[in-house]
């Protein structure tokens, strides 16, 4: 036994419910995620229990110790948060066995219960009254071997969802997937279209954002042959070539080097995930040399990006799609675009804010990392600490920083009807502050508005 696992299970058999359920003679499991990666010595703050008595009874010894909530019809589960708890909520239910959960467990439904879940290394326990491990597929040794292997050979099959978290784990822990696991799941693959698009589209989210290394979760996927029931744009960049220079792999292992590159920030790692996808679509031969090239494939990614938003639901993840699509839309602006105040003044307005600049560049960074251009990685840092250096608090990125707003504009106008020609001019304002023609600042900018001529007041 592990140092971490002791402490941890010292930990939960001090928990005051348990001390109650233990004392009652009723039979406590620590199982799951939790013991798995205790005897990895990982932390994890997850605390699944499994107790062999009926749920019912269960629950009424729970209430007087803090707030109980069962979901699920058919296999319910009790959500407990004890008094004074400050973690996520405890998961605590009755044994299950394959399509129906126990109503009368014995201590043999414990066995059933493990070897009815995903993978081997999931299917431990440890008994909270003696600290005995219960292993009944030999989990330890898939531990020992860093393999990932199915429970049962339905696995995948009960719930196709499995092939996902499973890819999530591999890039989360880096075991890699045994052979017979792989084809169970590439039999399951097509069950993924059939899943509630909530469930599929929060493990698509943590699969790309929790693993340390999420080309390792993306990999399996295309190795399950999940990928087209979950990112069929990412699936058609396999094997797509790029020409030398400018990379050095296909348009699918670059997009695996750019995600792995940026931080594990929703922001990033989704806009890295799609910001070439519309390559596939654009691809055709230079004129002047007839290489291929993909010209405009930014905003075809950026099409395919906000459809594939739209049909996940990811707004029920809070992502942001405007920022990723702003950033997958931005991505190819180059350092010889950025040469002089006006240009990289324009630029900013167009990020909207330092810190979208920030976001923009790391992105930036980690996609020329990602075709094998070191040194144009180099010119990117110091341009960016070029364009720092020239920030200040009267930087202007967009309408909100100018020094007046459309009440000026009617004013000046003679007081003029509002309308469509307002934001016009802001919009005109803005633009010659970051040219650099008139400076932020109200008399500057109401003696622009006079130069114009108040061509305004002749529009319709």
């Amino acid at each position: 036994m592990t140092r971490l696992l002791h402490g941890r299970l010292e930990e939960i058999r001090r928990l005051g419910f348990v001390r109650r359920l233990l004392a009652d003679r009723i039979p406590v499991y620590w199982v799951g995620g939790g013991v798995r990666d205790a005897l990895l010595g990982r932390e994890s703050h997850d605390l699944d229990l499994c107790v062999l008595a009926p749920t019912g009874d269960v629950e009424n010894r729970l209430r007087p110790l803090g707030r109980v909530h069962r979901v699920g019809a058919s296999f319910p589960v009790l959500k407990f948060k004890p008094e004074g708890w400050s973690g996520e909520d405890i998961d605590i239910s009755g044994p299950v066995k394959r399509g129906r959960i126990e109503t009368d467990p014995q201590a043999g439904s414990l066995t059933e219960d493990l070897t009815s879940r995903d993978l081997t290394v999931n299917a431990m326990a440890v008994d909270l009254a003696t600290g005995e491990l219960v292993d009944p597929l030999n989990a330890v040794e898939d531990l020992r071997a860093g393999r990932f292997r199915a429970a049962h050979e339905a696995a995948f099959r009960d719930d196709p969802l499995r092939i996902l978290r499973t890819a999530r784990l591999a890039g989360t822990i880096g075991f890699s997937v045994e052979a017979s696991t792989l084809r169970s799941m590439n039999e399951a693959a097509l069950g993924i279209a059939g899943l509630a698009r909530e469930r599929l589209t929060l493990e698509l989210h943590r699969l790309l954002v929790e693993p340390v290394q999420p080309s390792v979760s993306l990999l399996v996927l295309r190795d399950a042959g999940a990928l087209p029931f979950c990112m069929e744009p990412l699936e058609r960049t396999i094997g797509l070539e790029q020409p030398a220079p400018y990379h050095d792999a296909d348009v699918f292992h670059h997009t695996l080097r750019a995600v792995d590159a940026v931080r594990a920030e929703p922001l990033l790692r989704f806009a890295a995930l799609v910001h070439d996808w519309g390559k596939p679509l654009v691809m055709a031969p230079h004129p002047k040399d007839g290489r291929i090239s993909f010209f405009g494939h930014e905003k075809e990614s950026e099409r395919l990006f906000r459809q594939w938003y739209d049909e996940m639901g990811l707004s029920m993840c809070r992502l942001d799609k405007d920022a990723v699509a702003l950033l997958v839309r931005q991505h190819m602006r180059r350092v010889e675009d950025l040469q002089t105040p006006a240009a990289i003044r324009r630029f900013l307005g167009r990020l909207g804010s330092p810190e979208m600049f920030e976001t923009w560049l790391e992105l930036a960074v980690a996609d020329t990392l990602a075709s094998g251009q070191p040194w144009r990685a180099r010119e990117l840092l110091g341009l960016g600490r070029t364009i720092r250096a020239s920030l200040n608090d009267s930087s202007v990125f967009s309408l909100r920083d100018l020094a007046i707003n459309g009440k000026d504009l009617l004013l000046w106008s003679g007081h003029r009807e509002p309308g469509p020609w307002v934001g016009d001019r802001l919009r005109q304002a803005l633009d010659a502050v970051q040219e650099g023609s008139v400076e932020n600042e109200r008399n500057a900018l109401r003696q622009w508005f006079v130069r114009l001529g108040n061509e305004g007041n002749r529009d319709k």
